[in-house]
């Protein structure tokens, strides 16, 4: 890799950071009738987490900026920047297009197949993370954690988006066939996330999806809510932080 090659990657990192965090707020600045709040309330389902879950954007986005930011000041003098290549600027530039796209269009195949992308590219870096191990506490705070997280709450997102887009493409299903897939997809997101967990991401990788399942089961409380979603979430949850201890237990040993 040339040293314009590393300047030219680090600069579109930033801007692609900086991107998501633009496309984020406009809808609002820009007045479109639609949002992605808006969008996924049109089609929400019982595992549509409750609101304040979504608040997790403010510290991922955070982390994203933090991260380009060091990548662009060590550049060629950090071997783990460069191990990690082009892996995060396409998880942000892909975060920008997601934003952009669902208040426009919805969440169709478009949009699931675009978190599915963000769900392969969130995976390896997690396990090239891991390989790099051991890091320093500087890029431990501004590389390995916010880019692990950031992996994980893309996956607990996929799962929880596609009965959504299922809906938005008219898939009639019997309340039971969709409780059945909804159940699905919390066991999806559950044993993935603990399986990534175990094998590479660790607490960091199982926090977001244990934070989305906490606001599922909040979701699904009182009037209106399914039990049986909330129940298996809550199992879900805890799933994830009995191997998310056993992990870190194993590592100390």
């Amino acid at each position: 890799m040339t040293f314009s090659v590393a300047k030219v990657r680090s600069g579109l990192t930033i801007v692609a950071a900086v991107a998501q965090v633009l496309a984020g707020a406009a809808p609002q600045a820009l007045g479109w009738p639609h949002d992605i709040s808006i969008r996924s309330g049109e089609l929400g389902t019982a595992i549509v987490p409750a609101g304040w879950a979504f608040s997790i954007w403010g510290p991922i986005f955070l982390g994203s900026l933090a991260f380009a930011i060091y990548g662009a000041w060590r550049g060629l003098a950090s071997p783990l920047v460069q191990r990690l290549g082009w892996l995060p600027f396409a998880l942000f530039a892909l975060a920008a297009c997601w934003e952009l796209y669902v208040p426009l269009r919805s969440l169709d195949w478009i949009s699931w197949l675009v978190l599915l992308a963000q769900f392969g590219i969130g995976v390896r870096l997690v396990y090239v993370l891991d390989a790099a191990r051991p890091l320093s506490i500087l890029e431990t705070i501004v590389v390995r954690a916010p880019l692990t997280v950031y992996a994980g709450w893309i996956a607990a997102a996929m799962c929880v988006s596609l009965p959504s887009t299922l809906r938005f493409h008219g898939l009639e299903m019997p309340p039971e066939g969709l409780l059945g897939l909804s159940l699905g997809m919390i066991a999806l997101a559950a044993v993935g996330a603990a399986w990534v967990a175990w094998a590479a991401g660790g607490w960091l990788y199982a926090a977001p999806v244990v934070w989305a399942l906490a606001a599922v089961i909040a979701a699904n409380q009182g009037a209106g809510g399914v039990e049986a979603i909330a129940f298996a979430a809550g199992v879900g949850a805890a799933v994830l932080i009995a191997v998310s201890a056993a992990r870190l237990m194993r590592r100390a040993a």
